[in-house]
C-alpha cells in the first residue's frame, strides 16, 4: 500500500523564510599577520578560496590596523562582501553604510554608488521577503527584479545569487517551475564563480527539487547527490548539512533505495535532535517510520515493522504537541498503512478513519487520495465491496482533480482487483491498463537503469502487470478469445523490455498456449528480439552509426510484428 507520503516528504528549501540560525563549526586558528597589507592580502586570498569565516576574522583584524580613510573604506567593503557570502546581510548592510559614509569623505563616487545601491538592494531582499510570508508573490518577484536589476548595474554577483535563489521560491508557489529551475541555474553558476559553498549547495538542493517535481528522479538524485559531497567539507553550517542530507533521503525513498534513505534520514535527524520544535523534526520522525514500513514490505522483517511503528508514535506525539495537523494526518495515514500491512483491519480503519476526518476539514487533498485508497483496500479485505468501490471512486476522482499520478497508479490497482475479484474481468482490465500507464509513465521519467528496477520493484507496481496478465489468460479461458494471450504476451514482454525480466513469471501463461499457435509464437520472438534492441539502444557512449542501424532494425520489426497481429486479428475477428 503507497503511503501518502509525496505530500507530506516536501523538499526542505535551504533558508526559504529566514536566514541562517545554527551557528557554524569551529574554525582552525588562525596566524595573523601585524602588517596591514599582509593582512588585506590574506584576507583577499580567503575570499577567493571561499573561505568567508577566516577572512571575516582576518579582516576585522585588518579593520584595526587600517589608519587612513582610503584603507577603511576598502576593508568595510571587503566585510559587506563577506558578511554578505555568509548570509548575515544585517551586518553586510551596516559594513556597506560605512563604506557610503568614507566614499562620501574621500570624494569617491564609484564606492558611493556601490555602497548606496548594494543598501538599496538589501532593503529590496527583506522587503520582498517578508511580502512572501504574506503571499503577495507577483510583488515579490517585481521587487526581486528591481534588485536583480541593480546588482547588474553595479556588479554585485553576491547580492544577484541571493536575490535569484529567493526570487526562485515565489515562482515555486505560483507552480512556475521552468522560471523557478532557470534562477537556481543563474544562481549555481554565480555561486560556482565566488566560490561560495553554502550558495552551491542550496541551489543543487533547489535544482534537485525542480527535478524531483517533474519526474526526473535520476538528475534530482545527481544534484542531491552533488549538494551532499559539498555539505561534508569542514566549516559548513548546521542547517546546510541537513538540507543537503534530508533532499537526498527523500529522492531515494522515492525510487526504493530504503537503505541509503535510512541512512541519510538518521543523520539529518541527529543534526536537529535537539530543537523538536523545528517542524523538519516531526518530518524526519515521520519519514524514518515510511521508510523502514516501504523496507518491511519488501523484505519481510518484522522487526522493520516495530521500528516504523516507534517512529510512527514519536512523530504523531511531537506533531499533537506543536498542533500540527497536516503531519498528524500524514502519520495518522502511515499508521493506518501499517497496520493494514499487518492485517490489523479495525485498527487499520481506526487510523485512517481519524486522518481522513482531520484531512478532509483541512482539504489536504493530496493525503486525502492515499487515505481513500487505503479505506477502500481494508473495506474489500472484509468483503463490503460497496464501501470499497466508494472510496476507490472517490480517490481515483480527487487524483484525477488533483494531476496527483504518484498515487493515482495505485488507485486504478486496487479498484481493478477488487473488480477481478467480483468476476468483472472486462471492467478490472480497464483499471489494470490505467495503472499500468500511468507506472510506465512515471518510470520513462528516470534514466538510469537501475533507478528503473528499483522504481518498478518497489511498492507493489509490479502487481498490475501480474494481475492483467492473470486476468488476460482467464478471458481466454472464458470467451475462447486467442486475443487475450496475444495481449498477455504483449504485457508480459513490455514487462521484460522494461528491465524486471526475473520478476515476471510467465509459466501459467505458456501452459495456456496450443502447440500449434505458431503466429503467437512468432510475435513472442519478435518482442523478444525488439527488447534486446532496446536493451542495445540504452548502452552508455553508443556511436550514432551504430544507433540509426539499431533504430533500422527496431523499425524492421515492428513492421513484422504488425503483421503478425493483423494475421491473428483476421483469424479471431
Amino acid at each position: 500500500m503507497r503511503s501518502c507520503e509525496r505530500v507530506f516528504l516536501i523538499f526542505l528549501l535551504a533558508n526559504l523564510l529566514c536566514l541562517p540560525f545554527w551557528a557554524q563549526n569551529k574554525t582552525a586558528d588562525i596566524k595573523y599577520s601585524s602588517n596591514f597589507s599582509q593582512l588585506l592580502t590574506d584576507s583577499q586570498r580567503y575570499i577567493k578560496e571561499g573561505l568567508y569565516d577566516r577572512a571575516q576574522i582576518s579582516l576585522q583584524h585588518t579593520l584595526k590596523l587600517a589608519r587612513t580613510a582610503e584603507e577603511k573604506k576598502e576593508v568595510n567593503l571587503k566585510l559587506a562582501e563577506v558578511e554578505a557570502n555568509l548570509g548575515n546581510l544585517t551586518q553586510a548592510y551596516d559594513y556597506y553604510g560605512q563604506s557610503l559614509q568614507l566614499a562620501l569623505e574621500t570624494g569617491d563616487k564609484k564606492t558611493e554608488d556601490f555602497s548606496q545601491k548594494s543598501m538599496q538592494i538589501i532593503d529590496l531582499y527583506n522587503k520582498a521577503k517578508k511580502l512572501r510570508q504574506e503571499k503577495h508573490y507577483d510583488e515579490v518577484i517585481d521587487i526581486f527584479n528591481n534588485a536583480i536589476s541593480y546588482c547588474d548595474q553595479i556588479n554585485n554577483p553576491v547580492l544577484k545569487c541571493k536575490a535569484l535563489r529567493q526570487q526562485s521560491y515565489a515562482f515555486l508557489y505560483l507552480n512556475k517551475l521552468q522560471n523557478y529551475f532557470e534562477n537556481n541555474l543563474k544562481a549555481n553558476e554565480i555561486a560556482k564563480t565566488i566560490n561560495n559553498i553554502i550558495e552551491l549547495i542550496s541551489t543543487y538542493i533547489n535544482i534537485g527539487h525542480y527535478y524531483s517535481l517533474i519526474d526526473n528522479i535520476n538528475l534530482a538524485i545527481e544534484n542531491f547527490d552533488n549538494a551532499i559531497l559539498l555539505s561534508n567539507r569542514e566549516g559548513m553550517p548546521t542547517y546546510v548539512i541537513f538540507d543537503a542530507y534530508y533532499n537526498g533521503a527523500v529522492v531515494n525513498i522515492e525510487i526504493g533505495n530504503y537503505d541509503k534513505a535510512i541512512e541519510y534520514l538518521c543523520l539529518a535527524l541527529e543534526l536537529i535532535a535537539n530543537n523538536k520544535s523545528d517542524p523538519y523534526y516531526v518530518t524526519s520522525l515521520s519519514n524514518l517510520g515510511s521508510t523502514y514500513l516501504k523496507r518491511a514490505l519488501t523484505s519481510g522483517n518484522s522487526q522493520d515493522y516495530d521500528r516504523a511503528f516507534q517512529y510512527f508514535n514519536q512523530a504523531l506525539s511531537t506533531a499533537a504537541q506543536t498542533g500540527n495537523e497536516p503531519f498528524q494526518v500524514a502519520v495518522l495515514n502511515n499508521i493506518g498503512s501499517l497496520k493494514a500491512h499487518l492485517e490489523e483491519n479495525l485498527d487499520a480503519l481506526y487510523y485512517l478513519n481519524k486522518a481522513r476526518i482531520l484531512a478532509e476539514k483541512i482539504k489536504l487533498n493530496g493525503y486525502l487520495v492515499s487515505i481513500y485508497t487505503n479505506i477502500g483496500i481494508i473495506y474489500a479485505r472484509q468483503g463490503d465491496y460497496q464501501n470499497s468501490s466508494l472510496y476507490y471512486d472517490k480517490a481515483i476522482n480527487l487524483a484525477l482533480s488533483e494531476n496527483e499520478d504518484r498515487t493515482l497508479w495505485e488507485s486504478y490497482l486496487e479498484k481493478g482487483n477488487l473488480l477481478k475479484k467480483q468476476g468483472k474481468l472486462t471492467e478490472a482490465r480497464f483499471y489494470y491498463l490505467n495503472s499500468i500507464n500511468i507506472i510506465e509513465s512515471l518510470r520513462s521519467k528516470l534514466s538510469m537503469e537501475e533507478d528503473k528496477a528499483s522504481f518498478l520493484g518497489s511498492d507493489k507496481r509490479l502487481n498490475a502487470y501480474h494481475n492483467l496478465i492473470d486476468l488476460l489468460i482467464n478471458l481466454n479461458r472464458e470467451k475462447g478469445n486467442q486475443q487475450y494471450l496475444a495481449q498477455a504476451f504483449n504485457f508480459m514482454e513490455r514487462a521484460k523490455s522494461r528491465a524486471f525480466l526475473d520478476s515476471i513469471e510467465s509459466s501459467n501463461l505458456e501452459k495456456e498456449i496450443p502447440a500449434d499457435l505458431k503466429l503467437i509464437n512468432q510475435e513472442k520472438e519478435i518482442m523478444s528480439d525488439m527488447s534486446k534492441l532496446y536493451t542495445r539502444l540504452i548502452a552508455p557512449d553508443l556511436p550514432e552509426d551504430e544507433r540509426t542501424t539499431i533504430l533500422q532494425e527496431v523499425k524492421s520489426l515492428e513492421d513484422k510484428l504488425d503483421n503478425i497481429k493483423r494475421q491473428i486479428r483476421s483469424q479471431n475477428p
